[in-house]
């Protein structure tokens, strides 16, 4: 299966809404939201299936397809948790730098 992804708005650093063409066209919007613990990341997507084949296929093989995107799913986020938390703990040490030459600079 080949798609391409392409940007068609961006409302920084709210939302993004892209559009696929190839084997699956639509549309797909994030919508970005800042919370206490982080961003909430909502996706809306909509992709339609082009290949005739997988479109005739798709109600029998619809629980594989499902299984499918559940297992790239966790699999993305079993690696996007670490990067994430390595990025926050970078900052975090960041921060706590900038603190402690200010003190010493102002004492």
């Amino acid at each position: 299966m080949r798609f391409g992804l392409e940007v068609i708005e961006a409302e920084r650093p709210t939302r993004i809404l892209s559009r696929l063409s190839g084997d699956f066209t639509g549309t797909g919007e994030w919508r970005l939201t800042e919370t206490d613990q982080g961003t909430e990341a909502l996706l809306d997507w909509h992709p339609l299936v082009q290949k005739p084949l997988i479109r005739f296929l798709t109600p029998v093989l619809r629980p594989l397809f499902r299984a499918n995107h559940n297992w790239a799913m966790r699999r993305g986020q079993e690696a996007i948790v670490p990067y994430l938390q390595q990025r926050r703990a970078a900052a975090t040490s960041a921060q706590g730098r900038a603190c402690s030459r200010r003190r010493s600079a102002s004492g």
